[in-house]
């Protein structure tokens, strides 16, 4: 079913109420999740965050890799999330934020109806708790974008990113062997060439944790090969 985005109305939406969803079915064809820089240093414990490029405006972006090709999903299954920490991105849906900080709703979500659920408004109009709740994570998430983008702007102006090129293998079959593309990672020799001057000011910006959060996550890319190995037996 596709979406169908509308923003929050108070009148058109009184009786709205929406399921919880703790497996968060939503995601479960997305291969990447965005991430504001804020979010790195816990997203790197679960996932392998890593940058790609917009395919519309050729900016970069940080994601957590929740597949190896494009929508697989190895942290999703009926029972549930297998990692403790989801992206905040993932965790408002099916509420988003415009560019214009309106709150939306997908009202063709399965876990949007007027039977169960949580309710957005109170029987006096006013906005439930919930319904706050789900603002604040967003309007947390909007504000981190500017931060977040300033991060992966100077990132790419010192030219320390560059294409992460690996070579899958999840069978010992020829066809078992694909490359991971269009992925790329902070350049250690780039990194540890930058000058005095430029490693502090990595410092001063607070950006030297998300960067070594984010080179130790890759790590987790062999995790993801051996869970899509043991998937496919």
């Amino acid at each position: 079913m596709e979406s169908n985005i509308v923003i929050l109305n108070k009148e058109a939406h009184k009786t709205m109420k929406v399921k919880q969803d703790k497996t968060f079915s939503h995601a479960k064809n997305k291969h990447i999740s965005v991430l504001q820089v804020h979010e790195i240093v816990s997203a790197a414990a679960c996932y392998p965050v890593v940058f790609v490029k917009d395919a519309e405006t050729g900016a970069f972006r940080v994601v957590a890799m929740l597949g190896l090709a494009p929508q697989e999903n190895l942290f999703y299954s009926a029972d549930g999330w297998s990692t403790s920490y989801i992206p905040t991105s993932l965790m408002g849906y099916p509420f988003l934020i415009s560019s214009d900080s309106l709150v939306c709703v997908d009202t063709n979500n399965d876990l949007v109806n007027e039977r169960e659920g949580n309710s957005l408004f109170n029987d006096d109009g006013s906005e439930s708790a919930y319904l706050n709740d789900v603002k604040e994570l967003l309007g947390t998430f909007n504000s981190q974008a500017p931060t977040t983008k300033a991060f992966i702007d100077y990132v790419a102006e010192k030219k320390l990113l560059s294409p992460l090129n690996l070579t899958i293998r999840v069978s010992d079959k020829n066809d078992g062997a694909y490359g991971l593309n269009g992925v790329y990672a902070i350049d250690n020799k780039v990194l540890h060439e930058l000058s005095d001057s430029d490693f502090l000011e990595l410092q001063r910006k607070n950006y030297l944790f998300p960067i070594f959060s984010h080179l130790t996550s890759l790590g987790i890319i062999s995790t993801l090969v051996q869970k899509k190995s043991r998937l496919q037996k």
